[in-house]
């Protein structure tokens, strides 16, 4: 009877012991601290009672390891949360953060060097990469800092657009090349009919500074930049262009019909003996020079008639004008 009752003691005192081992497992405390630098955030566990761990960082993604570090792509406001989990169940916590963009701020200078090379100097602040752009020769990189070989001389604007985390700046500056080449001119017109065999020509050269017309007639010429010529009569004429410029001479030419040009014919009013001149809408400055040369016209009055039959000869004596 004495043992049984010894036996029972013992059984009561372990089942105490068993009890009292159940109540004292912990409930895991989920707690943690955090860190941001840029767009990264570094976690720090310190959690309690916990063997295992779940974190959802609010965009999306998560991590099982015990004090995982993020990459946010996009600058924002988020909520992390850290699940913790044990033995004596599981517990959680959230914390707000803030991811904010690049302060980024594009900058460089340049210096320039002999035969036509520039060395590009980025300064630019809080940027990943860069992309530079001149719009003049049609060309843009990518590098953080570049040397650039410009052949001919003129004016240039150099761009640059720096990215960061979440933000784009860009800065331009103008240069001047000076130990390049000479751009080569190049020649180029339009021209239009103003009708009555005159013709309007319009200057579209590049990098020239004189030029010189010739018209194909024999007779035109000219040294304007923009000309007005009137043809003598209808036909093609071959109309010459050359431009001078610092790079050199250039030239170019164009085959015009004319289909507009009048003709006038000068006749004397006392016996109507008549003859032809070539001319436009007033009579051409070389014929007036021809004019007082003809006896058979001095002290006549004369008057002007258009749009007759052409003839090209003096009527009276066959005298080529």
């Amino acid at each position: 009877m004495k043992f049984f009752v010894q036996q029972i003691a013992v059984l009561f005192f372990l089942g105490l012991i068993a009890l009292s081992c159940q109540e004292e497992i912990p409930i895991p405390e989920a707690d943690f601290s955090l860190a941001i630098s840029k767009s990264e955030a570094s976690f720090t566990n310190l959690s309690h009672n916990a063997d295992s761990y779940a974190w959802d960082f609010g965009d999306g993604a998560g991590s099982n390891e015990q004090s995982p570090k993020h990459i946010y792509k996009v600058p924002g406001n988020y909520t992390v949360t850290l699940k913790a989990l044990g033995a004596g169940g599981e517990s959680s916590k959230q914390q707000s953060l803030v991811i904010h963009k690049a302060n980024t701020k594009a900058a460089f200078s340049y210096k320039l060097q002999d035969a036509g090379n520039v060395q590009l100097v980025n300064e630019s602040l809080e940027a990943e990469s860069f992309v530079w752009k001149i719009p003049e020769l049609s060309i843009s990189f990518v590098s953080k800092d570049t040397t650039i070989k410009f052949e001919y001389n003129g004016d240039y604007t150099i761009k640059l657009e720096a990215k960061g985390f979440g933000a784009v700046d860009s800065t331009k500056q103008q240069i001047t090349i000076l130990s390049g080449k000479d751009y080569p001119p190049v020649p180029d017109f339009s021209f239009e009919d103003k009708g009555g065999g005159k013709y309007k020509f319009n200057n579209l050269s590049k990098n020239a500074t004189s030029y010189y017309w010739v018209f194909g007639d024999n007779i035109g010429k000219s040294t304007e930049e923009n000309p007005e010529y009137v043809f003598p009569e209808n036909g093609q004429y071959k109309v010459k262009m050359e431009v001078t410029g610092k790079g050199g001479i250039a030239t170019k030419d164009t085959v015009i019909n004319v289909t507009s040009s009048f003709t006038y014919y000068i006749y004397t009013l006392e016996n109507k003996t008549s003859y032809s001149i070539f001319a436009y809408n007033n009579i051409p400055e070389h014929l007036m020079t021809i004019l007082p040369k003809l006896s058979y016209l001095q002290g006549k009055k004369i008057r002007l008639e258009q749009n007759r039959k052409m003839a090209l000869y003096l009527f009276s004596g066959m005298m080529k004008i």
